[in-house]
């Protein structure tokens, strides 16, 4: 593994899936299904590390993957971030799987901008839990959307370091 890494796929979005309401809570997320022919593609590559960051037709949005799921032939991006991307339901899109992923955050700066936010009883675990399980990435400027009970609460990401970009995996 000792470039990116290119494939190409036709992408619909989430609320397509066949068992949407298994995965219906990431439709806020950054991650996305694939079919499993992929991981199998990735497997012939040495010194693949884990999660995979992903890029869809060279944007700056970086993606996780949320499942490899047999017998599926395209791709499934959460509904708002594939309307997002301007992306067509059923066209190719290319997909880049990154070598070099963003750099793992030092600090970050977060601004709730939901009234719920208040009424955490634990922060720091909240935090710790959803933002591994929705996000891979967090972009400074951006608002990313956490579920809470019936409900979400909105953060913005109003600093990150070392970059503009980074990863928050572990």
């Amino acid at each position: 593994f000792t470039h990116d890494l290119t494939f190409c796929n036709r992408a619909v979005p989430l609320t397509f899936f066949l068992d949407y309401s298994k995965y219906s809570l990431y439709e806020t997320s950054q991650k996305i299904l694939v079919p499993k022919e992929i991981l199998s593609k990735l497997t012939e590559y040495e010194d693949l590390t884990f999660p995979i960051y992903i890029k869809i037709n060279d944007l700056d949005k970086i993606f996780g993957i949320l499942d490899y799921v047999d017998f599926i032939e395209h791709i499934y991006i959460p509904t708002p971030l594939f309307y997002d991307l301007n992306l067509t339901e059923n066209e190719d899109i290319i997909i880049t799987v990154l070598k070099d992923p963003p750099p793992k955050a030092t600090k970050l700066s977060l601004k709730p901008l939901s009234e719920e936010f208040y009424d955490l009883k634990d922060i720091k675990t909240y935090l710790e839990v959803w933002l591994k399980k929705m996000c891979i990435t967090l972009h400074q400027g951006e608002i990313i959307t956490l579920p809470y009970m019936n409900t979400t609460i909105s953060l913005f990401i109003e600093a990150s370091e070392p970059s503009e970009i980074v990863s928050i995996h572990e």
